[in-house]
């Protein structure tokens, strides 16, 4: 398992994984050093522990466009979807990294890329895609009296834990 330190900065909480806290130096012999595949495998293994230890977010603002997109289309968004367990996901990076006119493409890339990973649609969030610029101007609106916001008091603890 990595070493992953969580360090707090002017009130923001910082993750350091190990290639930052012991950078691999270029005296260090070939066959010692990670590469950067093991490398990232490992700070993802650590981030997923991290994960899955958060409170399970009621909304999810996150990225659709991954860096990896064009060998694994979207399994690395699945995949902290499913750590994170969101009930309603807005789909980021729209048009300000992917290709304007492409939101269509990356939610059916998102579904295609869940059913082949094998994620239950039962387990799937709410997929709410805001299409620029005409949804990002629609109000989105939530009753907070609905049942599927009612959370365990072990899971209200959990979040309570994380505020000061």
């Amino acid at each position: 398992m990595p070493e992953v330190s969580v360090v707090s900065a002017a009130g923001r909480v910082l993750l350091l994984d190990s290639y930052i806290n012991r950078p691999e130096l270029p005296t260090t012999p070939l066959d010692k050093r990670r590469t950067p595949i093991a490398l990232a495998a490992e700070i993802g293994k650590g981030l997923f522990s991290i994960m899955d230890n958060l409170p399970h977010p009621d909304v999810l603002l996150g990225s659709i466009v991954s860096l990896g997109a064009a060998n694994n289309q979207q399994r690395d968004i699945i995949q902290y979807t499913q750590h994170l367990k969101p009930k309603v996901y807005y789909p980021g990076h729209l048009t300000d990294v992917a290709q304007a006119g492409s939101a269509l493409y990356h939610k059916l890339s998102w579904r295609d890329t869940a059913y082949n990973m094998g994620f239950p649609q039962s387990e799937w969030p709410e997929f709410r895609l805001q299409i620029d610029p005409n949804d990002f101007l629609v109000p989105q609106v939530f009753n907070p009296s609905d049942e599927r916001w009612s959370k365990s008091r072990k899971a209200e603890d959990q979040v309570r834990s994380q505020c000061r």
